[in-house]
């Protein structure tokens, strides 16, 4: 009865991950505090090592960073050539993924695990490239920081002071066959760096004074020691339940505490976490469920304990078992616990086989390998916080009257049978067929009503049958014997029959919370509208919780009034300011927990990547509910819910988000269309107005003249937004064609200026080159020279006349530099946020919105950024910086 059996979650969650590895790639991983602690060096030498050993080794990326010892690695070992991809302008080389498929090495080496792919690549993330190589079966050996473990990226950046950018999931870690870790100290990577073996000089002071600080490093250092341990104790728990070792391996140290309904399990919790703390140790809680229900102040005390481990940072492992001591050793060999922490027992005596001291005595002798601390409970409680005994004989309560009415009648009609049988088989016969029918009525009845029932025949038995009759003497030692046998036989048959009971009841519970569990996430992920997923969870939540569940949804940007509430009840006002807070601060609350306790429910944020994306209450149907026993099934409960809304959200996005692109595409279609349809019959009205102007012009009255020169006027605005209309839409297709060639900068300025000269209404226009003999530089002429005529012709129509304008020039080695001033009105700063957009307009333009979208349009197809601000002259500034490629 007694014995472990394995876990089955446990054993599934094995099988899964020996069918995921049986056609796929091994994956070791290298991983290190920071940079420069040799992770790549000790990469290559293991591929060096593989390499001797026969194994098929290629290189798809490694960075030696310069570093000639780690460059004299890579001799011997095939290297795959890198790829180019072309991107607005710009040649990118990175690793190749096809060619390493095509190529099909046992081993390849993929340094640097939390690279960003540049724009163009199939993936994003250089360990999506990692997955995809070994979902085709090839092994790899990759790098990877700690401080780009998404886990730790946060705690990283309080520590240095730095923003990880560049993370990647903790599961990439997870899913690695091997994690060695490159380990130096503090001291000798400042010395590295010193000597520019890991940053070249300059870079190295710049690094010695920011993140590579001495307590930044041993930070990092303990960050990456603690994270490798934490896998290599995953691993060992892994191992131990995959080959069923059941005997302890005290590897590390690590604490399971036992709680229970009672008011002293807090300071159980208490004790352990100090203890664990300062032994830096892990620590679990257990609880060992059986059948049964609790009293309220059972429940309560339960609650309590189960709140403060939560605050306490520990987890809750949750037993279905029967037999406490057996439940205990099941959760101390799952965790690989070395100590179980339990409450010294209050009393023993006779009694002690079913109260605390017989469970200590048991949990100690059966624990082998296991240490067990007994920790007393506080002198100072009270005789109200004691827990009650519900009796020293809780059969009594369990067994209702109509039991003992009818287990009394049987009795009755049994001795009544022995009577009209005694003359013919006489009254020993009489008495073992009453025995048997003590030793069958367990399996029937309860216990009450079984040892009522042996105390009735046991002494029917000896008044009416045993010689001298009418009487209670018992003469003979073996008639002795057979009406003690009564009473053992009633213990016995009533305790065994009472365990097979439970058991069954365990069993048959924990299938039930599986089976709707399951049909929980079958229902809801078959589900396509919000209401078919409420009536899911609502249905389901009052089979597995015996609760009734309100949801509320705050959909994004939305405001109280938009708020959306489901389920089969509606939270009053209270309640539903108890849901708020909730959701303002991510954490349970309600009934059952040490905040708001007052509410008649228990609310709980359904979280998504940490984003709050509603709240769920559950409200027991009735007080006996035991809705808050096992907040694992409210977590999975949660955690559908969560990811069904998620679901249903993300759908709405995609949804919204094709609308857009559709309505968009169909708009620049019919822009595209009437632009073009427009360009013949413009050219014909601007031609007309020329001529008219140019040839019969003098011959016209004044008022004619007028109307020529306003045709002419808005034919040429018209023909000018037709223009924008059509580089926009190029912009938008990506097919702005870049042609890098050497041009005089200054030549290109006056080709961009000569539209508005000479200029008019006093206006002034200043132009400074530096250097003012500037080199020809490698860049596309064509898209600077329109870059330059709009943001001029910008500043022009924005400002009143008289207004300046400035340009200055700054050529570099590396970029260029436009800066446009006016000392007009300026921007105003309500409007720098969208001013790069299409169709905004200020508030004194006539244009279509469109000129400072198109340039910055055109400045990103030459890799560069366009800002916008104020000028020191008053009015507005904008800045195009240009990366130049090299001649």
């Amino acid at each position: 009865m007694n014995e472990r059996r394995p876990d089955p979650d446990a054993l599934l969650r094995m099988l899964k991950d020996d069918e995921k590895t049986v056609d796929a790639g091994v994956l070791k991983i290298f991983l290190g505090m920071c940079a420069g602690v040799g992770k790549t060096y000790a990469m290559l030498e293991a591929a060096q090592r593989a390499k001797d050993a026969g194994i098929d080794v290629v290189v798809g990326v490694v960075e030696t960073h310069g570093r000639w010892e780690t460059e004299k690695l890579l001799d011997g070992l095939e290297v795959i050539p890198r790829k180019s991809v072309e991107h607005r302008g710009s040649s990118h080389a990175d690793m190749d993924v096809d060619a390493i498929l095509a190529r099909r090495p046992q081993l390849v080496l993929v340094d640097e695990l939390a690279h960003t792919n540049p724009t163009g690549w199939r993936h994003r993330r250089r360990y999506q490239d990692i997955d995809e190589l070994l979902d085709n079966g090839i092994n790899v050996y990759s790098t990877l920081n700690v401080q780009h473990l998404e886990s730790r990226a946060d705690d990283v950046e309080r520590i240095t002071g730095v923003a990880v950018r560049e993370r990647v999931p903790d599961s990439v870690l997870a899913k690695a066959s091997e994690v060695e870790v490159i380990d130096i100290t503090p001291a000798e990577l400042l010395q590295r760096l010193s000597e520019g073996k890991v940053y070249a000089k300059d870079r190295s002071i710049v690094a010695l004074q920011n993140f590579f600080r001495k307590g930044n490093l041993v930070a990092l250092r303990e960050m990456a020691l603690r994270t490798t341990a934490e896998r290599v104790d995953t691993d060992l728990r892994s191992y131990r339940q995959r080959y069923g070792i059941e005997e302890m391996w005290p590897s590390a140290q690590s604490y399971l505490v036992a709680i229970g309904p009672t008011p002293h399990a807090t300071r159980l919790v208490r004790w352990t976490c100090k203890v664990a703390q300062e032994h830096g140790a892990r620590w679990v809680a257990a609880i060992v469920r059986r059948p049964g229900a609790l009293s309220e102040s059972q429940e309560r005390h339960l609650q309590s304990a189960v709140s403060l481990v939560e605050e306490l940072g520990g987890e809750i492992d949750w037993i279905d078992d029967d037999d406490v001591v057996n439940g205990l050793l099941t959760a101390a060999h799952r965790r690989n616990a070395v100590t179980i922490v339990v409450g010294k027992p209050r009393r023993g005596g006779l009694f002690s086989f079913v109260t605390g001291a017989g469970i200590v005595s048991r949990l100690i002798a059966r624990a082998d390998g296991i240490d067990v601390s007994v920790v007393a409970a506080d002198d100072g409680e009270s005789d109200d916080a004691k827990p009650k005994a519900s009796g020293s004989y809780p059969m009594l309560i369990q067994s209702g009257p109509l039991a003992y009415v009818l287990t009394i009648a049987t009795s009755v009609v049994m001795i009544g049978i022995g009577l009209l049988l005694l003359p013919t088989i006489g009254y020993q016969a009489v008495g073992m067929i009453l025995l048997l029918y003590v030793s069958i009525l367990p399996v029937l009845a309860p216990r009450g009503p079984v040892l009522v029932t042996a105390v009735l025949t046991a002494g029917a038995w000896d008044l009416l049958f045993i010689p001298p009759r009418f009487t209670l003497t018992i003469g003979r030692l073996e008639d002795q014997l057979t009406f003690t046998l009564y009473f053992i036989t009633a213990l016995t048959s009533t305790w065994l029959a009472t365990r097979i009971r439970r058991r069954e009841q365990v069993i048959r519970r924990r299938e039930q919370r599986t089976e709707q569990l399951y049909a929980l996430a079958t229902d809801v992920n078959a589900s396509s509208a919000v209401a078919d997923i409420v009536d899911a969870i609502v249905q389901r939540t009052q089979q597995l919780l015996d609760a009734d569940v309100a949801i509320i949804v705050r959909p994004d940007g939305a405001q109280d009034s938009d708020i959306q509430m489901y389920g089969s009840f509606t939270p009053d006002a209270k309640e539903y300011a108890v849901a708020m807070w909730v959701y303002d601060h991510s954490r349970s609350a309600g009934s059952g927990t040490e905040t708001l306790p007052f509410a008649t429910a228990r609310y709980v944020p359904m979280s998504v990547n940490d984003r709050c994306v509603g709240v769920i209450g559950f409200r027991p149907r009735t007080s006996r509910t035991r809705s808050f026993e096992d907040p694992g099934v409210i977590e999975r409960v949660v955690r559908q819910a969560a990811w069904s809304f998620e679901r249903m959200r993300l759908n709405d996005s995609v949804s919204r988000v094709r609308q857009a692109e559709e309505s968009e595409r169909l708009a620049r279609t019919i822009m595209n269309a009437v632009s073009h349809e427009l360009r013949t019959p413009m050219a014909s009205i601007l031609g007309s107005a020329s001529t008219l102007e140019e040839v019969v012009g003098d011959n016209l009255s004044d008022t004619q003249r007028q109307l020529v020169h306003d045709i002419r006027s808005s034919a040429e605005r018209l023909d000018d937004l037709v223009t924008d209309l059509l580089d926009m839409a190029r912009i938008d297709a990506g097919k702005v064609e870049v042609t890098q060639q050497p041009i005089d900068i200054r030549e290109t300025l006056d080709a961009s200026l000569g539209d508005f000269l000479p200029l008019k209404d006093g206006r002034k226009l200043f132009v400074e080159i530096d250097p003012p003999s500037p080199p020809d530089i490698q860049t596309d002429a064509t898209i600077i020279r329109q870059v330059v005529r709009n943001l001029v012709g910008n500043a022009i129509d924005h400002t009143p006349p008289g207004t300046a304008v400035s340009i200055t020039v700054a050529v570099r080695l590396e970029a260029l530099a436009i800066t446009i001033d006016d000392d007009g009105p300026g921007i105003d700063p309500t409007e720098l946020a969208n001013i790069f957009d299409r169709f905004v307009r200020g508030p004194r333009s006539t244009g279509s919105g469109l000129g400072l979208s198109i340039v910055r349009g055109l400045v990103e197809a030459l890799n560069g950024r366009i800002v916008a601000g104020r000028s020191p002259m008053g009015g507005a500034r904008f800045t195009v910086t240009i990366p130049l490629a090299p001649q």
